[in-house]
């Protein structure tokens, strides 16, 4: 499938803006998860709890949409949040009920006990199941993987748009560390498991011509990753 180009996405030139994007995307999110954010949290967790998922919306969000309006484009159109919206939450909601059901099963085969607790802190209800679906998706998927398909077949830019999103994963987990996993496997099993949901979120998208379900699936998902308990 050819996406539409329109207006100023036609120049080669912008393609050189998208580079420029992607590095200043991944310099400012390096600097802040390794140093600015531990810093905050230290110093005050209201503060912090306030300040990440403003700073998340601020820095991944709002460019998309002043790039998008720069370049005279119909926003919610081009980034399919207003076309095809009743298909759009079939396929959420039956994609949602996928990920719960793969969700449980791993923990199931994984873990000797598993728990459910929806009550988890505010922060990461807030910023890691609220506005996560919408921040991570409207970049990457709305935005980063139909620019790459303008130029390349839809399959090879599923692939490089996904080793992005596991890529913007790695300086939260080097800050994090053993809290995100511990020894070889575990990490190589999240390494796969993050390119891999970024692949079916890429096919989501094409198949469906709606941003929703990737939306839906990417919230459910880490709504799914705070609320069970693994032992």
């Amino acid at each position: 499938m050819e996406y539409e180009r329109t207006g100023i996405l036609r120049e080669q030139h912008f393609d050189k803006y998208l580079v420029l994007h992607i590095t200043l995307l991944f310099a400012f999110w390096i600097m802040y998860e390794i140093f600015i954010a531990p810093f905050i949290k230290e110093y005050n967790l209201v503060y912090f709890n306030i300040l990440n998922p403003s700073i998340k919306v601020l820095g991944w969000t709002v460019p998309v949409f002043v790039i998008l309006h720069a370049a005279g484009i119909d926003k919610l159109k081009y980034l399919k949040l207003n076309n095809n919206v009743k298909k759009g939450f079939m396929w959420g909601i039956f994609i949602s009920i996928v990920t719960v059901l793969y969700n449980i099963t791993g923990a199931v085969v994984m873990y000797n006990n598993i728990g459910f607790n929806p009550l988890f802190d505010i922060n990461k209800w807030i910023g890691g199941v609220i506005l996560i679906g919408f921040t991570e998706e409207v970049l990457f998927r709305g935005y980063f993987l139909q620019r790459a398909a303008t130029n390349m077949k839809f399959w090879i830019a599923n692939i490089v748009v996904s080793l992005l999103f596991l890529a913007i994963h790695f300086p939260i987990w080097y800050a994090k560390g053993s809290e995100v996993a511990s020894g070889g496997m575990e990490w190589l099993c999240l390494i796969l498991f993050v390119f891999l949901f970024s692949i079916v979120q890429g096919y989501v998208l094409k198949k469906s011509q709606s941003l929703w379900p990737c939306i839906m699936m990417h919230s459910v998902n880490n709504f799914m990753a705070n609320a069970l308990i693994l032992s």
